[in-house]
């Protein structure tokens, strides 16, 4: 039986990190990671996101190829 849902599945999974059983649709199973668990893990992405590099100008020395009906457009 699935811990979170409660539901009656035939497969379930021991989640790697909390060890609470997961069926297929609470958690990853390739990752072995419940709900709860995965979100937690994509909130430290996200803080690692806002921590890395994001805060530099952008090199404005590309240009952008644009393009309107397969007209290219300058951009100056």
């Amino acid at each position: 039986m699935c811990e979170i849902c409660g539901e009656t599945e035939d497969n379930v999974y021991t989640c790697k990190k909390c060890r609470v059983k997961f069926c297929e649709y609470c958690g990853d199973v390739e990752s072995s990671l419940c709900l709860d668990c995965l979100a937690e893990e994509d909130l430290k992405s996200d803080e690692e996101l806002e921590d890395s590099d994001f805060d530099e100008e952008p090199d404005r020395s590309i240009k952008p190829h644009l393009e309107c009906k397969g007209y290219p457009i300058r951009i100056e």
